[in-house]
């Protein structure tokens, strides 16, 4: 059963830091407030995050087009963290930890 990642320090403990694959596509979402990897064609994604109430939050940059902030909700399931866009009732997205 998925666990709800509330708090930004259960977010460092068991996430942060931990490289996120998703196909060919990876990124780090570094305790820093960093975000850095690479998308599905091969483009870097850069940017930062930060926690805020209960949402992971993420500004970043994808193959080179700014996308705007967005307040995610995220679960744990094992080793499979998923973030959910829209503060949990947009699109969901899966990444294994490795």
């Amino acid at each position: 059963m998925a666990e709800k990642i509330s708090t930004k320090q259960a977010f460092l403990e068991k996430i942060a830091g931990r490289k996120h694959v998703n196909g060919s596509a990876w990124v780090i979402v570094s305790a820093d407030g960093t975000v850095e990897g690479v998308g599905p064609k091969g483009g870097p994604i850069s940017g930062d995050w930060s926690w805020e109430g209960d949402y992971y939050c993420r500004t970043i940059v994808f193959d080179g087009e700014p996308m705007l902030k967005d307040y995610q909700a995220v679960t744990l399931d094992g080793n499979t963290v998923t973030y959910t866009r829209d503060k949990g009732t947009g699109v969901s997205m899966s990444w294994t930890l490795s």
